[in-house]
């Protein structure tokens, strides 16, 4: 029995957050009205190869529209590198020591942008995750620096 896109939107961003261990719990917070807007993402070099499919965006917006009703402590990303899927992905919060987190997700693999903020700049890191974590086997990363555009750079997101 699937999730309804909504009403499972706090349970799945709880789950993903404490199955997958580059991901915190949010605060419960208010939205930091600063961080919202769009940005131009610069990738360093990824740990190991990525499919081009689960790469995430160059631009992105940090959205002040809550991500659901039961997760009033996410608010949405957009585009949606995944659009296919049906859920309460993909999602923006502030985590434990003022970490930006930026989540794109099938449910079942995804990446995390774990950014802290230094003015009109994100910088930090890419932890790509999947639902089967092993040290064997570690996920990709790479070091990321997201600078913040006016949002006219971005023309039409979906």
């Amino acid at each position: 029995m699937g999730l309804h896109p909504a009403g499972g939107a706090y349970a799945a961003l709880l789950i993903l957050s404490s199955v997958t261990s580059g991901v915190s719990r949010p605060r419960e917070t208010q939205r930091p009205k600063s961080l919202e807007g769009c940005y131009h993402v610069h990738f360093g070099a990824w740990s190991k190869p990525i499919a081009a499919a689960d790469r995430p965006p160059v631009m992105f917006l940090l959205d002040s529209i809550v991500a659901s009703v039961k997760a009033p402590v996410a608010w949405q990303v957009k585009p949606d590198i995944f659009s296919g899927h049906h859920g309460p992905w993909p999602f923006w919060y502030v985590g434990r020591g003022d970490t930006v987190h930026v989540v794109w997700s099938t449910g079942f693999q995804g990446v995390d942008l774990m950014l802290v903020q230094h003015g009109d700049t994100l910088r930090g890191e890419a932890h790509m995750f999947t639902d089967v974590e092993s040290p064997l086997f570690p996920n990709p990363h790479a070091l990321v620096i997201a600078n913040r555009v006016d949002c006219r750079a971005m023309g039409e997101i979906k």
